[in-house]
């Protein structure tokens, strides 16, 4: 499981495929500088929601949607900004939509390639 994960698995010849987020090589280039040559991107896809950030259903909305407002004005304040929120939660872009259908359907996607 995980991203880094499968392009390990991979570029150790433990898995013949392997699936990952937009180009997720670069994620382990320190430990396999010559990644591009081990493993291939042979197909991309439309950008996908990737995680995301959960607070409690006890948490008031008002104060869900402050925390949110401040995450997302503070993620487009400056690109340093950006990658300190990348680089503590591993997203790239923010947004308070919630995209109930996909999060079910790759939910679907997980029970049916799991085990």
């Amino acid at each position: 499981e995980g991203n880094n994960n499968a392009i390990i698995a991979v570029a150790n010849g433990d898995a013949e495929i392997g699936f990952a987020y937009w180009d997720a090589r670069v994620t382990v280039t320190e430990e396999f500088p010559d990644i591009a040559d081990k493993a291939v991107a042979f197909a991309y896809t439309e950008m996908i929601p990737n995680g995301g950030v959960a607070v409690s259903n006890t948490l008031p909305d008002d104060l869900t949607a402050e925390l949110t407002t401040l995450l997302d004005d503070y993620a487009d304040s400056s690109d340093e900004a950006a990658d300190v929120m990348f680089n503590l939660v591993g997203l790239s872009d923010w947004t308070s939509e919630t995209a109930e259908d996909e999060i079910t359907r790759y939910g679907e996607i997980l029970e049916e390639f799991a085990g």
